[in-house]
């Protein structure tokens, strides 16, 4: 099949359209691919930064239970406020 020139500029520019829509395509799936991972990951350090505090605030809230009842009995009280602290901050010692 013989091509005139106007029939191949037009051909040449269906090509390269087509081409130009893949390419934005591919680079769109792909983009999407690496911001979805980054968005994972730093959800996953996210949910671990969480673990790690509320682990720190369990154990800082065991430890003040524990030396509290070295002295004596801890009041049920004093224990529910200390396990509905949320910010394990207060429960330090401020000199820290």
């Amino acid at each position: 099949m013989l091509f005139g020139k106007e029939d191949w500029e037009r051909y040449k520019q269906r090509e390269m359209k087509v081409l130009a829509e893949e390419t934005v395509r591919r680079v769109t799936k792909e983009t999407e691919k690496r911001v979805r991972k980054t968005l994972e990951q730093q959800m996953a350090e996210e949910i671990e930064r969480r673990v790690q505090l509320e682990l720190e605030r369990r154990t800082t809230i065991n430890i003040i239970c524990d030396s509290l009842e070295k002295l004596g009995e801890v009041p049920e009280d004093l224990r529910r406020i200390l396990g509905e602290q949320k910010n394990s901050v207060i429960l330090r010692n401020k000199s820290e």
